[in-house]
Order: C-alpha cells, then structure tokens, then sequence
C-alpha cells in the first residue's frame, strides 16, 4: 500500500471540508491508506489562478514521500489534476476524476457573456459564492486571464484515468468529458452517472469502481 501517494483536490470555491473530500477520506482510513486534501484556497481565495493552484500542488506533491502520486479531483479540482499530470507525468500514476471541468474559460464566457466579462474586467472582481466559507468572495478578474492561458482542447495523457460525470450535470455538461474520453482512447474510463454536478448520490458507487480502478496500486 506503499507504492504510490493518494492526494484529493476540491472543487472550486469549496474546501477540505467538503462532504465529497470527507466521504473519500473516511473510505481511504477504512483501508489504512492516508488521503492528503490540501487546502486550495491559500493563500487568499480572492487572489487564487489556476497557475497559483498548479503551484501549491506542486509544493505539496514534493513535500509527499518520494513516490508517484494518484490525484483524485472534483470538478475544477479536476482540471487542476489533468494540468499537473501534463507537466509532471513522470510524478504521477493515475487520475480519478469527478465531473473535471473541462474547457473551463469557455464556460465562463458563456456564463457571463461579454457585458458580464467586461465588467469584471472593469471593477477588477465579482464577488462568487464560497461554499466553504458559507458566503459570498471577491474574486480577481485575473483569475479569468489566467485560466484563459490552461487551455484543454486536444488536451491528450497516457495515463490510466476514470472519470465519472452526471448525466444531468448543468454546471460541467457531460459532453466535455465524453470529448475528452473520445480524444484519449484506452487511456481513459468515463463512467456516466445518473446524477448532477456534486454527485453526492452517486459516492459509493463511484468509491466501488475508483477502488477497482486502483487495485493495481492498492496491493
């Protein structure tokens, strides 16, 4: 059980504290194997970039035994384990990942639309809702200039990963991970859940495939 570190990453505007992290965590003590969950909110959630994240991982990966790692992520976590697997693919062994978000500037851009962009742009933040600090947070306008430079199209691994994703996801739609599962061949298990974004129902079905998935390392 030695063989390989296992490290969660959150979600965006969420925590360690998460019943997602927490689930998992609980699943990993029950086999004796510690689940590192690092806080990715540091060191300010207002001033956070995909590329500030990129770096907290990569320090807390280096401070782990010297071994691969296996990165669970849950939706922006998500992404964040794809972009430390493209650069660091000799530290890593594999990917579980939870509706990972994918084409993620995009996104935005539709969600907010120019006019919602270039006020952003123009006040400097938007204030977003936090759900582990339980309320609202400025967010700078870099953080949209930043994650426009991680982008995932013809985004390719050759690494084992297991994604699962809910079919009624409206937050990361399905599409992006079928694309990305299409686009990596062998290399990647989509499991499509019927289940949202959060995919709280769907815990201990994804704990039992995640754990199949892993065996090789778990032994």
């Amino acid at each position: 059980m030695n063989q390989v570190n296992f490290l969660y990453l959150h979600g965006f505007a969420s925590g360690p504290g998460s019943t997602k992290a927490q689930y998992f965590l609980a699943q990993f003590q029950k086999l004796g194997i510690e689940l590192h969950i690092p806080d990715l909110n540091q060191p300010c959630f207002t001033d956070i970039t995909l590329t500030s994240r990129l770096e907290l991982i990569s320090d807390v990966v280096s401070s782990l035994p010297a071994r691969p790692v296996i990165i669970w992520g849950s939706s922006l976590g998500g992404l964040l384990a794809l972009l430390y697997a493209r650069e660091h693919k000799e530290k890593v062994a594999g990917l579980v990942l939870l509706a990972p978000a994918l084409e993620f500037s995009a996104r935005w851009e539709d969600m907010l639309g120019k006019d919602g962009l270039k006020k952003w742009e123009s006040n400097g933040y938007i204030s977003v809702p936090h759900y582990a600090y339980k309320k609202e947070e400025p967010l700078a306008y870099k953080f949209f200039l930043d994650a426009s430079n991680h982008e995932t199209k013809d985004f390719t691994l050759d690494i084992p990963v297991m994604i699962f994703h809910g079919k009624d996801d409206i937050t990361v739609p399905i599409d992006v991970s079928r694309r990305f599962s299409i686009q990596n061949g062998d290399h990647v298990q989509l499991m499509e859940l019927a289940d949202g974004h959060e995919l709280i129902d769907s815990m201990p079905a994804i704990w039992t495939s995640a754990k199949s998935f892993m065996n090789a390392w778990l032994n």
